[in-house]
């Protein structure tokens, strides 16, 4: 069975969450386990982790790609 890590925001619905969830068990199959974090500082998005890959989909991330931009 496949372990997964998804770390979400604190806004995010319950809706928006299973939505999601669905996603996933389409993509890397239904025999994964999911684990839910909540983290108020990615503003937005997710980041799932899969087998020790990450997929990083938060606005902080996003945010933090336009600062490094802006910066060199």
């Amino acid at each position: 069975m496949k372990k997964a890590v998804i770390t979400v925001c604190e806004s995010m619905s319950e809706n928006t969450y299973s939505t999601l969830l669905n996603g996933i068990k389409k993509k890397f199959g239904e025999d994964i386990s999911v684990t839910k974090q909540v983290d108020p500082s990615l503003i937005g998005g997710f980041i799932l982790t899969v087998d020790g890959v990450v997929y990083d989909n938060s606005v902080s991330s996003f945010l933090n790609e336009i600062k490094k931009e802006l910066i060199d």
